[in-house]
């Protein structure tokens, strides 16, 4: 029985495990693995993933990012096409950003990932970082 038991505990803290390491962590070692992430969580509709990955300034630009783009999702507008269709390409990196070239539907375009302590994070204006 304590087998049995021991056994039920294990499984479900493997499972656990699986679940949160593979749902909702925002962080990317690499850009590529960035715009994996951030693809998928905009396939997804995983809003609040999303607003993670983002730099924002504050609660209100958080509120308006999350409502923007929810409104994009739901419509299935021009930034939901774009980013589910984006591929990396390569990167260069800086001090304190990396300016990342993607693929979006055979068009070429860039990115910035900034580099913080909670990992890289989507800069929504890189031509700020030229």
């Amino acid at each position: 029985m304590r087998v049995t038991g021991l056994i039920v505990v294990v499984v479900l803290c493997v499972f656990c495990v699986m679940s949160c390491s593979s749902s909702g962590d925002p962080t990317a070692k690499t850009p590529q693995e960035f715009v994996q992430k951030y693809s998928k969580a905009y396939k997804d509709g995983k809003v609040d993933l999303l607003v993670r990955m983002t730099q924002l300034a504050d609660d209100k630009a958080k509120q308006d990012f999350k409502d923007d783009t929810n409104k994009d999702i739901t419509s299935k507008g021009f930034g939901y096409v774009a980013w589910t269709n984006t591929r990396y390409v390569s990167e260069k990196s800086f001090d304190k950003h990396i300016r990342v070239e993607v693929d979006v539907k055979g068009g070429r375009s860039s990115i910035v990932l900034l580099k913080s302590a909670e990992g890289l994070k989507l800069a929504l204006n890189p031509s700020d970082y030229e």
